[in-house]
């Protein structure tokens, strides 16, 4: 059901950027790419524990010869891959610098004192294991990219101590005239939702009895 659907969203974003006013001038796009492992006592000889840290934040180098637009368009990267708190740092290269930075702070501050207050009651064995160890994740890219519109897709996995990690897959598409989101609300008319869940309900169960039909709800 959820691919059906991005298909419809797909096509229907793509017949949306023919109709814009589009401009001759290229958007490109670059990549800053982190791989790293913090320790969790730098001042001590062991190297574990440690969290991991492997980013991929993608962002555009080019757009239309216009630096002021290109400086806004950059601001949306680092809001929807990085977080809001992110969107206003002057560059690129300074998000991810910045987001580095709080994230091996933000882990020793959690984990340190714990840590160092148990190693003299737990064994080893039990100390170098996933309590102390966290992980994070960050995979952006490029889905579709035309004159008018860019669709990005960022995936997060964050670890920190648990049974498992927590992962998520955030998809955004960007007018380029506006820098604007792209909403459903912004591609169909008011009380769009009751019809378009017919249409991929139809769709999905055309020949697909196996599959649940219930008809879907969408936001």
């Amino acid at each position: 059901m959820k691919n059906l659907f991005y298909l419809f969203l797909a096509a229907f974003l793509f017949m949306w950027s023919c109709t814009q006013k589009k401009e001759n001038a290229p958007l490109t796009f670059d990549t800053i790419t982190i791989q790293e492992k913090v320790l969790l006592v730098p001042e001590s000889k062991d190297t574990i524990p440690y969290a991991e840290l492997n980013l991929e934040f993608v962002y555009p180098k080019t757009f239309r010869d216009n630096k002021h637009k290109l400086k806004n368009l950059q601001k949306v990267f680092q809001k929807y891959i990085l977080g809001e708190d992110y969107t206003n740092a002057p560059t690129p290269q300074k998000a991810i610098e910045n987001y580095k930075e709080n994230y091996i702070e933000s882990y020793r501050d959690e984990v340190k004192q714990i840590y160092l207050s148990n190693i003299g009651h737990t064994s080893k064995d039990h100390m170098y294991t996933h309590i102390y160890s966290y992980n994070q994740e960050i995979q952006s890219s490029i889905l579709f990219t035309n004159d008018s519109l860019v669709s990005i897709s960022n995936y997060t996995y964050n670890y920190t101590g648990g049974a498992h990690g927590m992962y998520s897959t955030l998809l955004k598409s960007i007018d380029l005239n506006t820098l604007q989101p792209i909403t459903l609300q912004s591609i169909f008319q008011a009380d769009y939702e009751e019809s378009l869940a017919e249409i991929i309900q139809s769709s999905q169960c055309r020949g697909e009895a196996y599959i649940s039909c219930a008809v879907a709800r969408i936001y």
